[in-house]
């Protein structure tokens, strides 16, 4: 029995995605369904898609751990063309490709103090953008559902479907 199956039922189940995106994921899947009809003459298994999909997935992960890989050389790169264009004085370089890195500092805001800063937003009219993460925000409705509690006033729970690998 899973964690939520006493409750999970009761709720509407949607698609979370955008309405743009989800027109694409309907483009997506007509042509994944094409495609396997036209190999196999018979429309997709539950077995073919789970294998597709993670073979796909193992691809995805290689690709996300190589961009990951590539994201800490260009870090330390730009971290270290800092320093070099301080000690040489200079703040671009025009490379042969017609291309000119650039080093120029600009003002980056982080909360120190959440509740100084929540504070602050209330008094100076930003109290109706102040949002939780969405983690939280699902956190708060998945404990409050499995303590047979009411949602939060102004949040809708839904149900949403979840691959993945056990």
């Amino acid at each position: 029995m899973g964690k939520y199956d006493k409750v999970i039922d009761k709720l509407q189940r949607i698609w979370n995605t955008e309405p743009s995106q989800q027109e694409k994921l309907e483009a997506v899947k007509a042509e994944i369904i094409k495609d396997i009809r036209e190999e196999t003459g018979m429309p997709p298994s539950a077995v073919r898609l789970a294998r597709e999909w993670a073979d796909l997935r193992l691809v995805r992960d290689g690709l996300e751990k190589q961009i990951s890989d590539i994201d800490a050389q260009l870090d330390a790169y730009a971290q270290l063309m800092v320093d070099q264009y301080e000690a040489e004085g200079v703040d671009r370089i025009s490379l042969d490709t017609g291309e000119a890195p650039n080093v120029h500092w600009e003002p980056f805001a982080r909360v120190d103090d959440p509740l100084k800063f929540i504070a602050w937003c209330e008094k100076n009219g930003y109290k109706s953008q102040l949002t939780l993460p969405w983690q939280t925000r699902n956190k708060i409705a998945k404990d409050l559902l499995l303590a047979g509690e009411g949602q939060p006033d102004g949040l809708g729970i839904y149900s949403i479907p979840k691959v993945k690998i056990r």
